[in-house]
């Protein structure tokens, strides 16, 4: 076959009409690269071994069959340029993408694997049935408007996005967004309609003054990490095992929530945790808390085998209750904590509480329709009836 030998030089393709090559480009081990400048296309249809950029600087470059540019150290896209993986027979993966606004990624029905070895930012758009899998250990940033319809899966690293059509434009049916050991970060506010599925351990941080809210979330057995200042909100249940918030805000809609583990099934160390409706239950403690927090609880189902809420050192914690019953075991065991709770509208509290020497537990019943119950031996330093 034909073969293009680079050595360590830039080849400029300067494409005035349409054409392939199907030779060898690039022995194994060649540190040149590849400009394409040219307003048509340019595909490559064999195999490619250099290890140096490929920059698209006008027209297509289009990859066919088993053609791929996975060697190529960055790839980048000018505005107006792109880059077709359509005629693929697998797919490819590309390392550190980068485009400028204007700029499109064609991927048909195929996969499109993005290796982020540094941090990159795509502003162009990526179309097609085709889906998207993040790579590497370097940030990726998804700013343009996207209107791929197949499924987002982040493996490794960080996926950076602004708004829902950074994540294409699928429904919810086949376009979810799959944590696989990376994470996601979030510097915009939006709604989106898809559910997060967890295949592993996954954070999901939001930027602070944004709030962006999704449909379900689904983790398994794994543990799901919020952070970021921002708000983060569930709108309509899914299933959890495992839940932990570092700062910020994080709202749970009807989500049920079950453990078998002997952590705790929500691990709060700073920030307002909301929980309204859906099933909650934990073979340990529910709520383990590590720092200043406010939770919010309303029409939660609560069964809890350990403690249902336990503060540790130097925490100041506020429980809030709204049409609201609660039995579970409260534990103040920290030192120099305090935990206030406020009985809202339509709220009983039967909960066992108890506290070490040096901390505090405050209840305001906040009107006519709270209730205390007092079942057996309790420590409440002071109490409050404010209805």
């Amino acid at each position: 076959g034909s073969h293009v030998v680079l050595g360590d030089r830039l080849l400029t393709v300067n494409s005035l009409a349409d054409s392939v090559f199907s030779g060898e480009f690039g022995a194994e081990g060649e540190t040149g690269g590849l400009l394409k400048t040219g307003a048509a296309s340019f595909t490559l249809a064999g195999q490619n071994n250099y290890t140096g950029d490929t920059t698209v600087s006008a027209g297509k470059l289009s990859l066919s069959g088993e053609s791929n540019i996975e060697k190529s150290g960055n790839v980048r896209l000018n505005r107006d340029a792109a880059l077709d993986i359509s005629a693929t027979t697998n797919g490819a993966m590309v390392n550190n993408l980068t485009g400028d606004e204007g700029s499109h990624v064609v991927l048909g029905d195929r996969l499109l694997t993005v290796n982020s070895l540094a941090d990159s930012v795509f502003s162009g758009e990526i179309s097609g049935n085709g889906s998207l899998i993040k790579k590497g250990q370097g940030d990726m940033t998804l700013d343009g408007i996207n209107s791929y319809q197949g499924i987002t899966r982040i493996d490794q690293g960080n996926l950076r996005i602004n708004s829902d059509q950074s994540l294409g434009g699928g429904n919810k049916n086949n376009s979810d967004l799959i944590m696989n050991g990376g994470g996601l970060k979030i510097f915009g506010s939006f709604a989106s309609d898809r559910d997060v599925y967890f295949n592993a351990d996954g954070e999901i941080s939001v930027d602070k003054d944004m709030s962006s809210s999704w449909n379900k979330i689904h983790t398994g057995d794994y543990k799901f990490t919020k952070s970021g200042e921002g708000e983060l909100i569930v709108r309509n249940g899914g299933d959890a095992s495992e839940i932990s918030l570092m700062n910020g805000a994080l709202t749970l809609i009807n989500l049920n929530m079950n453990s078998e583990k002997q952590d705790a099934l929500l691990n709060v160390n700073n920030g307002v945790l909301n929980i309204i409706g859906g099933d909650v239950s934990a073979k340990n403690d529910l709520i383990h808390i590590t720092g200043d927090s406010t939770i919010n609880l309303e029409n939660v189902s609560i069964k809890s085998s350990g403690n249902g809420m336990r503060l540790s050192d130097n925490v100041q914690s506020t429980l809030s209750l709204r049409n609201q019953y609660t039995d579970m075991p409260i534990l103040v065991e920290g030192k120099n904590s305090i935990l206030n709770i406020n009985a809202g509208d339509n709220t009983t509290l039967a909960s066992n509480m108890h506290k070490s020497d040096e901390s505090t537990i405050n209840l305001n019943l906040m009107n006519n329709s709270s209730n205390w119950v007092i079942s057996q031996r309790t420590d409440v330093d002071n109490v409050r009836n404010s209805g």
